[in-house]
Formats: C-alpha cells, sequence, structure tokens
C-alpha cells in the first residue's frame, strides 16, 4: 500500500521532512550525506522519512537540493 508524502519545514531547526511514516523506534537511520539524514524501515530498508538539515541555508547557498536518492511521483488516488 502507497502513502502519501507529507513535507513539513521548522523554522527554528532550519530542517525540511519529508515523511511517508511518521518516525517510530526500531527504524534503521542511515547519514546520505552532511545534514541528510534517512529513516528506514527495519524489515524492508525502504526509506520512510528524510530530514534535511540547514535547509533554508543549504538551498540559498546552493540554489537547490539535490538529494542523494532516486523518487518515483505517483499521484494519490
Amino acid at each position: 500500500m502507497s502513502k502519501n508524502l507529507k513535507i513539513t519545514y521548522d523554522p527554528p531547526s532550519d530542517t525540511l521532512y519529508m515523511d511517508l511514516a511518521e518516525p517510530y523506534e526500531g527504524q534503521d537511520s542511515r547519514s546520505l550525506a552532511k545534514g541528510v539524514l534517512a529513516r528506514l524501515n527495519p524489515d524492508t530498508h525502504a526509506v520512510e522519512t528524510l530530514e534535511i538539515l540547514n535547509f533554508k541555508s543549504r538551498v540559498a547557498s546552493e540554489g537547490t537540493a539535490i538529494l542523494p536518492i532516486r523518487g518515483v511521483f505517483v499521484l494519490a488516488d
């Protein structure tokens, strides 16, 4: 079953969250790049959450944010 992507920005911490699932105890974590954290399903190893630290300053200085992941966009029903 596919889930909708939820994107949240937290200004005080300058962090962008991209969630397919709420973070939960038992998720595996992996650093994908400096300031980019992925939370993975412990059974399937699928990415469930991405956290991008220093998001606003990263985009402002680089003009774009390129993540070390591949994605597929599908319209929700």
